[in-house]
């Protein structure tokens, strides 16, 4: 690697880790442990979201752990997204724009069949703000009624870290299982204020602290040369919660501890090059809920919920073609998700449409990609609140050359 891609490399990490601590979240992520992500390599996602069974030599494959064992090469990866947002509610618009780092990770080529990797993601997004104006009825007489405004806001969310080894037991055949480790910290606001005299502005605070332990076990089943067939299990995840309430009368603070679980997942996906230019995807994913006790924030604001999502590439040609948009790949992709969320009594769906192009270079070994994505989450009409959503994404994907000494011309 040479002195202009260390550097970039560099600027964009620490761009990116800059920008994310500003990042937005959705109206919708007051209900439970926040509007959930999911973690998919950069060219997945210009194909729908579609990494289950989505081999790749050139880029960390998060989705599933089996696929480490189809690494050529030691990689590192990093991407993230600016995004817009606009939110509707029957009272108000609002827009929004952010930037979030989305994934880092680092994968080593043990050996031929054997891939160990890390990931770093967020894997759910809290900030949200509501307000509302009211009249508080005066019990006493003599003392008039006080018209206050009152805002519930939020921020925070959880982190997922995960280490995963895979291994091929033989060729057309991928096992995969990954550790991982789930934090994170929210932190809530109530306050009321009142234009009246006599009355004191009051705001209540709670500090929520999650921490758990879970893993994923993946397998990738080739039946053809063609054809890839992938899927992944996640147990329900054991999440401790502690709160901690404090209030503005006396500065009084309450604690308590809570145990918790993030529904199990089901996934399964598979790929099919259909043509040598052309490759088709597709994926299911389940979670279900339903199963799961202790729901933070009740079981009403709860559904099990899928994720489906269909993408197809086209590879014109190859890294050195003369035709210079030829070296390009194209992307695009539909998906669909059922959220876990439940809003004034409807189930919070998502809708999305992607796009994506990777250019490689270095001689075909690494890669960057770009991806654009639009989607709407919820209805005004049944979920009390709309969001449209335009996400530009980027990806550096790197082989183990860029921290390699080259050898001098003496000793080629």
């Amino acid at each position: 690697m040479n002195l202009f891609s260390r550097n970039f490399l560099s600027l964009a990490v620490l761009a990116l880790m800059a920008s994310g601590a500003n990042a937005t979240g959705s109206i919708f992520s007051g209900l439970g442990v926040g509007v959930l992500e999911d973690v998919n390599s950069s060219r997945a996602i210009g194909m729908g979201n579609t990494g289950l069974a989505l081999e790749d030599s050139n880029t960390i494959n998060f989705a599933n752990p089996a696929l480490l064992s189809t690494l050529h090469r030691s990689r590192i990866t990093i991407g993230g997204y600016i995004s817009r947002q606009w939110m509707t509610d029957p009272n108000s618009s609002d827009t929004d724009d952010w930037a979030q780092l989305e994934y880092f990770g680092i994968a080593i080529a043990i050996k031929k069949g054997w891939g160990l990797g890390f990931h770093l993601t967020p894997y759910s997004r809290v900030e949200f703000k509501y307000a509302w104006t009211g009249t508080l009825v005066s019990p006493l007489p003599g003392v008039p009624n006080a018209d206050y405004l009152e805002t519930y806001q939020g921020i925070g969310g959880l982190t997922r870290a995960a280490l995963s080894l895979a291994w091929a037991p033989k060729p057309g055949l991928s096992v995969g299982i990954a550790g991982n480790l789930t934090w994170g910290d929210v932190q809530e606001y109530r306050t009321s204020v009142f234009n009246a005299p006599g009355y004191s502005d009051v705001q209540f605070t709670k500090s929520k602290q999650y921490l758990g332990y879970g893993g994923t076990i993946g397998i990738i089943v080739k039946p053809t040369p063609k054809l890839v067939l992938g899927a992944t299990f996640e147990p329900q995840v054991p999440l401790q919660l502690d709160r901690i309430f404090s209030y503005t009368s006396g500065d009084s603070i309450v604690t308590s501890q809570q145990d918790l679980q993030l529904a199990a997942r089901f996934g399964f996906g598979a790929s099919y090059q259909i043509a040598p230019k052309w490759l088709v995807a597709g994926q299911v994913a389940y979670s279900d809920w339903s199963s799961v006790e202790n729901l933070p924030g009740g079981s009403s604001t709860y559904r099990n919920s899928n994720n489906v999502g269909m993408g197809a590439e086209w590879t014109p040609g190859t890294w050195d073609s003369d035709a210079f948009f030829q070296r390009f790949q194209y992307r695009f992709g539909l998906r669909r998700e059922s959220t876990y969320l439940v809003s004034d009594g409807s189930g919070v769906d998502v809708y999305t449409a992607s796009a994506g192009l990777s250019y490689p270079f270095h001689q075909g070994v690494d890669r960057f990609d770009l991806g654009f994505e639009f989607g709407r989450r919820g209805n005004l009409d049944s979920n009390g609140g709309q969001e449209n959503t335009f996400k530009f994404r980027l990806g550096l994907n790197l082989g183990e050359s860029w921290f390699q000494r080259s050898k001098p011309p003496w000793a080629e």
